[in-house]
C-alpha cells in the first residue's frame, strides 16, 4: 500500500493487536506509530503501554519505512492527537489515520487511497471518513456522500486539511461562530448545539481535537465524505474508556460492510437527509439541556480555568 498510515496507540494491547493486524494484511510502504505518555496517576499503566509499543515494532515484518512519536509525559486526547496529527502531516502530504480502537475492514484502505488521489485538488473536500453511525444510509445511490458532519473514527486528510486549525478556537469569536454556522446549516437547533460546542471548546471544556476541526472545516466551507456502509468498527467502548465508556452503546462494535468498487457522485452536495439522522442520533440537545450547559459554561468553566490558572 502506497498511503501512509498514522497509527496512534496507547495502553490496549487487545485493541492494539486487532487494528494492527488489520494494517499489517495492507503492508503499508510507510507507517507512522505514534502513543501518549502514561499517566502517573494510574498504576501500571506505563508498562501497559510500553508492551503495547513493543508489540507494534516486534510485528513489522514486511519491508517499510518507520516513523516513530512515543511521548514521555501524558498529553491526553487533545494535545496528543493534536500534535501526532501534525507530525504526520509535515512528513506526507496526505495519509489514512487510526487510533488503537478503530477497527476498519479491508475496504477501508482501498476507498480511502482512491479517494484521497480523486479529490486530492479539490478544497471543497476536507476529510475521507471511514464509519458512518448509521451503518448504512438507504438514501445514499452511490457508494459515499457528502457531509457537514465529519466522522473521525478511522479517516484520510491531506496536509492543506489542516490550514488555519486552532486547537482551542483562540482566533475565533462568537460572531465568527454565528456566522460560519449559519453558512453551514438551516434549523436553528442545530445551530444552538454546535455554537454551545465550539464555545465550550474555546474555554477548554472538552478534552478532544475533532470539534475544532468540524468549524475549521466550516470556517472553509468545505465538507467531508462519508461511506454509504459502516467501514470501521470502534472496538474500544469500556469503563477505563475516557470518552466511549457505555459497552451498551449502539455504536459500540458496530458492523462493517464491503463498499468496493466504488460508485462516485456526479456533484458536490450534502445529503441533508442523511446528515439529520446523524444530527438528532449524536447531537440533539433540548433547549433545557442548552440552558444548562450555558450555565456550566458560564460560571463553573469559568472557575475551574481560574483555579488551574492560579495554582
Amino acid at each position: 500500500m502506497k498511503t501512509p498510515i498514522l497509527f496512534i496507540i496507547f495502553n490496549n494491547i487487545n485493541t492494539v493487536e486487532k487494528v494492527f493486524g488489520a494494517i499489517k494484511k495492507q503492508k503499508p510502504n510507510k507507517l507512522f506509530i505514534a502513543c501518549d505518555g502514561a499517566r502517573k496517576n494510574l498504576k501500571g499503566e506505563e508498562e501497559k503501554c510500553k508492551i503495547v509499543k513493543d508489540f507494534v515494532l516486534n510485528n513489522i515484518d514486511w519491508n517499510c519505512e518507520i516513523n516513530t512519536m512515543f511521548l514521555k509525559d501524558n498529553l491526553g486526547p487533545a494535545k496528543a492527537i493534536y500534535k501526532f496529527i501534525f507530525w504526520f502531516l509535515e512528513k506526507e502530504e496526505q495519509g489514512i489515520i487510526l487510533e488503537h480502537d478503530c477497527l476498519p475492514n479491508d475496504d477501508f484502505f482501498v476507498y480511502c487511497e482512491e479517494l484521497l488521489e480523486k479529490y486530492k485538488h479539490n478544497e471543497k473536500i476536507s476529510c475521507i471518513c471511514g464509519n458512518n453511525s448509521q451503518e448504512k444510509v438507504e438514501s445514499c445511490e452511490n457508494s459515499y456522500y457528502f457531509s457537514y458532519i465529519p466522522q473521525l473514527w478511522g479517516f484520510a486528510i491531506w496536509k492543506r486539511s489542516l490550514d488555519g486549525y486552532d486547537l482551542y478556537l483562540k482566533n475565533y469569536t462568537l460572531k465568527e461562530f454565528k456566522k460560519d454556522t449559519k453558512r453551514m446549516l438551516t434549523a436553528k437547533h442545530e445551530k444552538r448545539v454546535f455554537i454551545d460546542k465550539f464555545l465550550s471548546m474555546k474555554k477548554q471544556g472538552y478534552n478532544t481535537w475533532d470539534y475544532q476541526y468540524m468549524f475549521n472545516m466550516w470556517h472553509k466551507h468545505s465538507f467531508s465524505v462519508v461511506p454509504k456502509y459502516n467501514l470501521v468498527s470502534n472496538i474500544g467502548f469500556c469503563k477505563s474508556a475516557l470518552h466511549c465508556k457505555n459497552e451498551k452503546d449502539s455504536r459500540s462494535k458496530e458492523k462493517t460492510y464491503p463498499i468496493l468498487p466504488l460508485k462516485h457522485p456526479n456533484r458536490i452536495e450534502v445529503n441533508k437527509k442523511a446528515d439529520d439522522v446523524t444530527y438528532y442520533a449524536l447531537w440533539y440537545k433540548t433547549n433545557l439541556k442548552l440552558l444548562y450547559r450555558f450555565f456550566l459554561r458560564k460560571f463553573i468553566m469559568k472557575r475551574k480555568f481560574q483555579l488551574e490558572k492560579n495554582k
